[in-house]
């Protein structure tokens, strides 16, 4: 990874290391943490591909990263035209940003458009989108509604940039997020977020996905670029993430990305903190989500409980006629309990409850010590 994104050399016994066994592994592994498409370049790079079917899979995973660019960057710039002269103002959000500051663009791969707009604006905005642009809308959730372009692409749009229950600390800075939009040079609507706002937004956003069981790899390699930044507001950066008791978590993102693209030596909580995101893969695991859910809710039996009653304010979003209407909450309770079974969603939910009993209690001890050292 670091040979195609910093241009280190690889050493000689790494590539005389790969076999096609090793080969193999290192798909499964890149593919889990949407890195195939840098794996398989830095293969090529090293003359390592051939024509073998896994090699073929790295070459197609290359391809298909740069057209996955391709349309995104397409219909984004779709999307900030449309918002531009529906004069709604917009903050584009997340890998859309991200990727400048990578070599080539196409390497910092996403799956999906994330755009802010303000919450009076979200129907218009949502309106645009649907009948001018032709996106399909999905359902509306805690912070976005969900669409989907002709060319298939994921778009969000965020009308909050908070999610209750997760990452709390950081939620009031969050709620105040237009204070630090900058409007773009030559543009009206467009706002960009001030350097140390991205940056807190981007720890945040890691904090809450480490909370729900893994964020993957390449966020932290994120971290790196941007810590690499000329110019940028390391001052306003730490002010930002102090208040938002976000300091440890990203210190020790930090220094694990500094583990990764500098070969630093690791410490205790880098070490562990590895562990935890190699074993989640890029959206979290099972096994990390449900020991990250226990220790939230206070243990197996609260976790049990929490499976069977949503708190309100995740249920109302999941049926909005609750924000409206909250007396009717433990009938939704129960419709919701009647679609798990009518959707098919029995077993997913026995499979959960059955690992939540079977967890090891060391496994649930090491996360509560990683997650205290973290700050979490």
């Amino acid at each position: 990874m670091r040979s195609i994104l910093i241009g280190a050399p690889v050493e000689e016994r790494i590539k005389e290391g790969i076999d096609a066994d090793i080969l193999s592994q290192l798909y499964v592994f890149s593919e889990v943490h949407d890195l195939a498409h840098l794996i398989g370049a830095a293969l090529a790079k090293c003359g390592k591909l051939g024509d073998d079917d896994c090699s073929k899979k790295f070459r197609a995973k290359a391809m298909l990263a740069v057209s996955r660019y391709e349309r995104i960057n397409y219909d984004l710039q779709t999307i900030c035209d449309a918002l531009e002269q529906a004069q709604i103002p917009f903050i584009p959000l997340k890998g859309s940003v991200l990727r400048a500051y990578y070599p080539e663009p196409w390497m910092r791969t996403s799956c999906d458009i994330d755009v802010l707009v303000h919450n009076e604006d979200l129907e218009k905005a949502a309106g645009i989108l649907q009948y001018k642009l032709g996106y399909s809308r999905k359902e509306k959730g805690q912070h976005d509604i969900s669409f989907y372009s002709q060319s298939g692409i994921h778009v969000e749009l965020h009308y909050d940039l908070v999610e209750k229950g997760w990452a709390n600390a950081a939620s009031d800075i969050l709620n105040n997020v237009w204070n630090y939009a900058v409007q773009k040079k030559k543009s009206k609507y467009y706002f960009e977020l001030s350097d140390d706002m991205f940056y807190y937004y981007h720890i945040a956003h890691m904090a809450k996905h480490i909370e729900q069981g893994g964020c993957g790899i390449k966020v932290f390699v994120d971290v790196w670029f941007l810590d690499g930044i000329n110019g940028a507001d390391y001052n306003g950066r730490k002010k930002l993430l102090d208040k938002g008791n976000l300091l440890k978590f990203a210190h020790a993102s930090q220094r694990l990305s500094r583990v990764w693209m500098e070969e630093h030596p690791h410490d205790s909580i880098t070490q562990q903190l590895q562990e935890y995101v190699f074993r989640g893969g890029a959206y979290g695991m099972m096994r990390n989500r449900i020991a990250a859910l226990q220790r939230r809710e206070g243990g197996k039996w609260r976790y049990l409980i929490s499976k069977f009653i949503i708190p309100y304010d995740v249920i109302k979003f999941i049926y909005p006629v609750l924000q409206k209407h909250r007396w009717l909450t433990p009938i939704y309770q129960v419709r919701r309990w009647i679609g798990l079974v009518y959707y098919g969603q029995t077993k997913r939910v026995i499979k959960e409850l059955s690992y939540n009993q079977r967890l090891p209690k060391e496994q649930a001890q090491a996360l509560e010590h990683l997650f205290k050292e973290l700050g979490l």
